[in-house]
């Protein structure tokens, strides 16, 4: 995913680069704030506070009619969205952000338009388009631009074309990147389990976890758990599976995140049948029911309450 961060910090190291006083108006030194504070908090998927300051942001850039930071706001937005599985607003930011992309000639933010489209297309189930995005973007993109969209190419890739795309990979892995480094490693788990070296692919998530709780990266931590549960659960580790899986749903019920965590449920369920957990199984169904059918507002504090019980 594209790191609109480096774009903010870009944007307000320019503005004070003059000198010691912030020469800029006060509301668009306000806006930038609101820029910035949205992308700290999107970091630490910190999701509700970084749509809120994105917001803010956007109200404030249109109140000065400034279209290149009303574009940031728009795609910070985009990201909050996507993050969340938020399909509607999703596709409803990303248009209003193309429309000022292109009636301004920002040009220099089309990359990452593409990177987002290409990973909306994905969660549409729009393969060749996501690909004919991602095309375009590593046609004319170098640095984090590159890394992202090879990164999401290997996520669409299909088994037998991952290290393929792997090599492509590798070279762009951008220097003293712990998030990159944890990301690469998981992709080498999933390579290496493909390749039937289940050592390797244990000392890869191993890897990728330690990368990942150096930052406190919670929705990295949560997907390697994931990943490497599902990959234990093939291999019959059950009591493995179990407690990885187990352990994800926790940081997914700390996001608040109701889709992967009723994903996670659906492998815990029968996992808890074949251990002879009954309770738990009970537990698990309880919950997942309790998530699909709330509309509005879900017990978070009861689920987070139990997981502890567990």
């Amino acid at each position: 995913m594209a790191r609109l961060a480096l774009i903010a910090t870009t944007l307000l190291l320019v503005a004070c680069s003059g000198g010691v006083r912030d020469t800029r108006p006060e509301l668009l030194q306000q806006a930038d704030t609101f820029l910035a504070q949205g992308h700290s908090a999107y970091a630490l998927a910190e999701y509700t506070a970084a749509a809120q300051r994105y917001h803010q942001a956007l109200q404030a850039y249109l109140g000065i009619d400034h279209a290149q930071g009303g574009a940031l706001a728009r795609l910070g937005l985009a990201n909050v969205a996507l993050a969340q599985g938020q399909v509607e607003p999703l596709d409803s930011q990303l248009d209003l952000a193309a429309r000022d992309i292109v009636q301004e000639g920002l040009i220099e933010l089309l990359p990452r338009l593409d990177l987002l489209r290409a990973e909306t297309a994905a969660l549409h189930g729009e393969r060749e388009r996501a690909e004919r995005l991602l095309t375009v973007v590593l046609a004319g993109a170098s640095g984090e631009i590159a890394w992202s969209a090879q990164v999401q190419r290997c996520r669409l890739a299909a088994p037998e074309g991952l290290s393929a795309c792997l090599d492509g990979l590798r070279p762009l892995l951008p220097p003293g990147d712990v998030a990159a480094r944890a990301r690469l490693e998981r992709f080498e788990a999933q390579r290496a389990a493909l390749q039937g070296e289940p050592e390797a692919a244990d000392a890869h998530f191993r890897a990728a976890l330690d990368g990942y709780r150096a930052l406190a990266d919670r929705p990295g931590l949560a997907a390697t758990l994931t990943e490497w549960g599902v990959y234990a659960r093939q291999r019959q580790a059950v009591e493995a599976a179990e407690e990885r899986l187990r352990r994800a749903l926790i940081i997914r019920t700390a996001l608040q995140q109701r889709g992967p965590c009723i994903e996670l449920l659906d492998q815990l369920v029968p996992l808890y049948a074949q251990l002879g957990r009954d309770s738990a199984r009970v537990w698990a169904e309880e919950w997942r029911a309790h998530l699909r059918g709330a509309q509005e507002t879900v017990d978070w504090e009861g689920l987070s309450g139990a997981l502890a019980q567990l």
